[in-house]
């Protein structure tokens, strides 16, 4: 049973190939394809994959975002705006070896959290901008 994935990008497309460790071989996973207006995200994770879709009154309360988890606990991203009166969102649940190219990868650990944070500000100390 495949139970490590890792990550191989192509270049020449935006999308992502799944393979497993063990076996080397082209995984399948269950993912979401969501189509927003007429572009297409394709989103999985060896862990979750959660999309989340707010309206309300406010111009901020109208977003979506498509996210997850992996399984090395790193947040991932894949889209993450506003939304617009008119924009259509079709959400499936989907089988696939492919994804789209993420937009972030962040560390979730809160010890990697500080080291960023730490690296972070003595750059901006340096540059003088705090």
């Amino acid at each position: 049973m495949c139970v490590k994935f890792r990550w191989e990008c192509i270049h020449i497309i935006p999308l992502t190939l799944w393979h497993c460790i063990t076996c080397n071989k082209l995984s399948e996973m269950k993912s979401f394809k969501l189509t927003i207006n007429e572009e297409e995200i394709i989103a999985a994770s060896d862990r979750i994959v959660s999309v989340f879709i707010g309206a309300g009154n406010l111009p901020q309360d109208n977003y979506i975002h498509i996210g997850g988890m992996d399984s090395d606990s790193y947040n991932l991203t894949w889209l993450d705006r506003r939304l617009e009166i008119g924009d259509r969102i079709k959400v499936e649940v989907y089988e696939t070896n492919r994804i789209s190219s993420l937009k972030e990868r962040t560390p979730s650990d809160r010890n990697e959290l500080k080291v960023k944070y730490y690296n972070l500000k003595k750059e901006l100390e340096e540059k003088g901008l705090i």
